[in-house]
């Protein structure tokens, strides 16, 4: 699990403005994590704490725009889009929240490079990549009915190829692939400086740390675990493209 006390060194986890049911379950993922944590009803009486990272819902966030420390989002798939894309955060679809899911988004805040400056085009263009005609169909779909275009490769190389020509707003590539396995792929984006700054979603088989700790530690923007939702994949996808375009 993501050391996620180490990197708050010695500061709390500020929680504002959670339900009862919420509160519940986020202290006893924090207690269980010994990580020392505050609670308050709005960021207005949070005041200038050792807080390292706000815990918050999507309501409650877009009082937190001048929030120094990372914001984590607890939002249900439907309230995703109410969340200003310009503060500086991740989200967890939640109730039910997933404890091991919070420590890996809350630590990949913590030590997330800026993301470079990126200008999507007037129509965003996505790239998928994945060896699997069942989910390439599905991406497929869920970008188009969007107003995206998209452009399917079947393996790595392929991905590359089409990351190369088309210059796209978005990449989201399976982990495991013929040819070329994702993180190659992804490696490869960040050594060209031509699409270096490109983001990148990772399609993960399992919800294996290791994994996820891999692709960010490569350069991911974000991660979603397969068989995923399509519109959780959608709203990461729009949440990433308005956030750098």
């Amino acid at each position: 699990m993501t050391d996620l006390r180490s990197l708050l060194n010695g500061r709390s986890v500020a929680l504002v403005g959670l339900s009862r049911e919420l509160m519940l379950d986020v202290t006893a993922v924090l207690d269980g994590a010994e990580i020392a944590w505050q609670a308050s009803s709005a960021a207005a009486r949070l005041g200038s704490s050792d807080a390292g990272l706000i815990v918050t819902t999507a309501d409650a966030a877009a009082e937190l725009e001048r929030q120094r420390c990372p914001v984590l989002v607890l939002a249900s798939i439907d309230a995703v889009g109410k969340i200003d894309p310009q503060i500086s955060c991740d989200f967890v679809i939640a109730p039910p929240l997933d404890g091991a899911e919070l420590l890996l988004r809350a630590g990949n805040l913590l030590v997330r490079r800026p993301a470079a400056v990126r200008r999507a085009a007037a129509v965003p263009v996505v790239v998928a990549a994945d060896d699997d005609p069942t989910t390439t169909a599905i991406v497929r779909a869920v970008v188009t009915q969007s107003g995206m275009t998209c452009h399917i490769g079947s393996d790595g190389k392929m991905a590359l190829e089409l990351v190369l020509r088309h210059r796209p707003a978005i990449v989201i590539l399976d982990v495991n692939m013929p040819h070329m396995d994702g993180f190659q792929v992804l490696s490869s984006i960040r050594q060209d400086p031509a699409v270096a700054s490109t983001p990148v979603v990772m399609l993960t088989s399992v919800q294996q740390e290791s994994d996820v700790v891999r692709a960010f530690a490569l350069g991911a923007d974000d991660y979603v675990v397969k068989p995923f939702n399509p519109m959780e994949l959608l709203a990461r996808l729009k949440r990433i493209i308005r956030k750098d375009s």
